[in-house]
């Protein structure tokens, strides 16, 4: 399912404690563009549920890209975080009230996750 808002914000503040700083995944890195056999473009066409779109735009974000942050350690990318539900959507969960991807959009970047980690393992 989705974390309530108040366990993303323990889990980012837990993860941040521990490994360092989240900063936003870069438009340019190979996870954001699917740069790697099986990857999606992720700058545009990324599609999220309502609640999630309403939170983007209260604070002026884009609404049609992923929202990834990262934690870089013995720099790649080893920590990916983002508020936003992946998990229920890919397993086909619909929520009217969950802040999540849409459930095409929650298995494209799952795959882009999936196919960096294959690519960059080593």
């Amino acid at each position: 399912g989705t974390l309530s808002a108040q366990s993303t914000d323990t889990l980012r503040a837990w993860a941040e404690a521990e490994f360092g700083k989240l900063a936003p995944l870069p438009r340019s890195h190979p996870l954001t563009v699917g740069r790697m056999p099986g990857g999606f473009d992720l700058t545009q066409g990324v599609r999220f549920t309502l609640p999630a779109r309403r939170s983007l735009r209260a604070e002026s974000r884009e609404t049609a890209t992923h929202h990834l942050e990262t934690i870089n350690i013995k720099g790649r990318s080893a920590i990916l975080f983002t508020r936003f539900g992946i998990t229920g959507p890919v397993a086909g969960e619909r929520s009217l009230n969950a802040a999540a991807y849409r459930p095409a959009s929650a298995r494209k970047l799952l795959c882009n996750i999936l196919a960096y980690i294959d690519e960059t393992r080593g």
